[in-house]
């Protein structure tokens, strides 16, 4: 099951092997952690590169400590879709990359919940729809944004795919503020809603090659906009000024 550690990275190594035991299934959420003592010998280095791994993966959300022991934790599924924006940023992935992985995943979610919404999620997709709707007529553009969140988890929900819906939701998240930053062009939300409308009403026909289409061209239509943003603004800017841009729009309040 482990395979003797002979690099000079250690560390790494040790810990490597034993995410790959959790992600891979070999240990089950709600397992029991093997003792230091038991990975020490099996990996052929000491207790402390263990304690120090274990120390890493409790970080990563994979292992959590209940009382003396350490247990593999219940929701590692969640954690796993992490770890993949924490990687992603390590790296310095640009947002060109994440707003062409955001096409590519989107424009399938919607296709597959065309095939798949159940009548209590396309009910969702009505509310959030009509609230978009009330939103755009008060000019409240933070409930828009809101809503707008919403009508596209409930679209990657019911495309029934965990994964995906996982990896929709990473990519929302890691694009929030850019994303958020469409809204201050004029019409914006008016234009958001009439896509938002149409795919949906693709959903409701079981029409997945017109929700794939119609969910290409929304898409599309944002990219342009995200773009001409980042033409004018320094990207690392956005990012690094997270907070100050949302508080400065104002667009996250509820």
């Amino acid at each position: 099951m482990f395979i003797p550690i002979k690099t000079y990275s250690v560390l790494d190594e040790v810990s490597a092997q034993l995410k790959k035991l959790i992600l891979d299934g070999t240990l089950r959420p709600g397992d029991i952690f093997p003792s230091e003592f038991y990975l020490a010998n099996q990996l052929n280095v000491s207790r402390t590169v263990i304690r120090e791994s274990k120390k890493s993966l409790i970080g990563m959300g994979l292992l959590e400590v209940r009382g003396k022991r350490t247990y593999v934790r219940d929701d590692t599924y969640n954690a796993a879709i992490g770890l993949m924006s924490y990687g992603f940023q390590l790296e310095k992935g640009s947002i060109e990359e994440l707003i062409e992985a955001r096409k590519v995943i989107e424009n399938e979610t919607a296709a597959l919940a065309a095939l798949r919404a159940t009548d209590e999620m396309i009910n969702k997709l009505k509310m959030f729809l009509e609230k978009q709707k009330e939103s755009i007529d008060s000019h409240d553009k933070a409930a828009f944004v809101a809503n707008d969140l919403e009508w596209h988890s409930t679209i990657a929900e019911a495309s029934q795919n965990r994964l995906l819906a996982g990896m929709v939701m990473t990519i929302h998240n890691m694009l929030e503020v850019v994303i958020a930053t469409t809204l201050e062009k004029p019409q914006s939300d008016k234009e958001a809603y009439l896509f938002h409308k149409e795919i949906t009403e693709a959903i409701i026909r079981r029409d997945p090659d017109d929700a794939r289409r119609a969910m290409n061209e929304h898409l599309n239509h944002i990219q342009t906009i995200i773009l001409k943003i980042l033409s004018t603004n320094n990207q690392n800017d956005i990012l690094i000024n997270r907070k100050e841009k949302i508080k400065k729009t104002n667009i996250y309040e509820r």
